[in-house]
């Protein structure tokens, strides 16, 4: 059996980690929350690769929502929406990640996540209200992006291996 990669585990509890903080934080506008945990889906993307990337999405998304009691909840309907489509849409883009940043990858998955959002929100209030909300969440989703594409971009240059090889005792 191979076993789990050390990266992708800490990739992961980081995305957790900063999720499940983000969402006791009061929201400044509904649905707005800047996405920290985000940016370690990215990093995953750029160190592993698409199936890195679906690995901790979808743990962030699971384990996060477990986390927060989120789980049952219309909440989880929403995080699901926008993390398949985000995750499709930057699967598609990472394909030339010569060309394409973290930056660009996040900000694309920013605004994707948000128009998963926003087809959930079609389904439960109708088109008037997500017309209503249209311009709103994509401008919200652009700026989330590129502030989790920059934390991505520092992200990518943190060797999470000396992490682990460091002494408990060194740092206490």
């Amino acid at each position: 059996m191979e076993s789990p990669d050390k990266k992708i585990m800490i990739f992961s509890a980081l995305s957790v980690i900063s999720y499940s903080i983000e969402s006791f934080i009061p929201y400044p506008v509904i649905f707005f929350r800047i996405g920290v945990g985000n940016a370690f889906v990215v990093s995953a993307f750029y160190v592993k690769g698409i199936k890195g990337g679906l690995t901790v999405a979808f743990i962030k998304l699971i384990v996060g929502s477990v986390f927060t009691g989120r789980i049952f909840t219309p909440f989880f309907l929403f995080s699901l929406a926008g993390t398949v489509l985000s995750f499709l849409g930057m699967s598609l883009l990472y394909g030339m990640k010569r060309f394409i940043s973290p930056l660009g990858l996040s900000a694309t998955g920013g605004v994707l996540h948000n128009m998963g959002q926003l087809m959930v929100l079609w389904l439960y209030y109708g088109q008037s209200v997500a017309e209503q909300w249209l311009l709103i969440l994509w401008y919200m989703g652009l700026l989330s992006g590129i502030f989790t594409g920059i934390v991505a971009i520092y992200s990518l240059k943190i060797n999470p291996e000396k992490w682990l090889k460091r002494k408990i005792s060194s740092t206490l």
